[in-house]
């Protein structure tokens, strides 16, 4: 592996990790849910107006974008809300590497190695750890909301390589444009008009930085 591989792994890592500071930052002005709707509102519009469709399963593509893009974001928004800290947000999100080798060999039938195998155990017994020092700033609550965020990329994970060879860009614009709709109605119905107007009100420019962060930096 080259020196150049390291130092881009390394820079990959930091711009996904601060991506949980800026969200847990944008989130004492805005709820889980309609943090998510501007982000992919911001990523979609004016891209989806540039990009042709991924060349995929209409019904797959539509999936992705409610399971891996709505449903994904909102829970780990919603759990970073709810007391987990970002850093451990950012390392629990990571057992979805454990629940895309389940789904892989629950839809695949695909045959586990021995690595897997042990990275399967590995990833729960760092689960159980994590449950067991419950404690502190982290709640139950924000711990079920990560993990089942976790849950829906490993989904994510498999409907993706059901899909075949896609262009990615184009599927994350497409699938942005699918999930924003679906969140804002939920935010508009949960929370209100009056969530969404009072942004402006409430945001001071720190906020829309974390924002453009999140929309642009990961």
């Amino acid at each position: 592996m080259r020196n150049f591989h390291i130092v881009l792994g390394i820079l990959i890592a930091a711009v996904w990790g601060i991506n949980f500071i800026a969200v847990s930052y944008a989130l004492r002005d805005v709820s889980p849910i309609l943090l998510c709707a501007i982000r992919f509102f911001l990523i979609s519009i004016p891209a989806v107006f540039f990009c042709k469709p991924p060349q995929a399963n209409r019904w797959l593509v539509l999936t992705y974008g409610v399971v891996m893009f709505a449903l994904q974001f909102a829970l780990m928004f919603i759990g970073l809300y709810l007391g987990m800290p970002a850093g451990m947000g950012s390392v629990l999100l990571q057992t979805q590497a454990f629940f895309t080798l389940f789904f892989a060999l629950l839809f695949f039938k695909e045959k586990l190695s021995k690595q897997q195998l042990a990275g399967i155990g590995l990833a729960f017994l760092g689960i159980v750890l994590v449950a067991m020092n419950m404690g502190g700033e982290m709640t139950w609550e924000g711990f079920l909301f990560v993990m089942a965020a976790a849950f829906c990329w490993g989904l994510g994970s498999v409907l993706v390589k059901k899909m075949g060879r896609v262009n990615q860009v184009s599927l994350v614009v497409w699938a942005s444009t699918i999930s924003w709709p679906l969140l804002l109605s939920a935010s508009l119905y949960l929370e209100g008009w009056e969530m969404l107007l009072g942004v402006y009100e409430r945001a001071g420019w720190l906020t829309y930085l974390s924002i453009l962060y999140t929309t642009l930096g990961s």
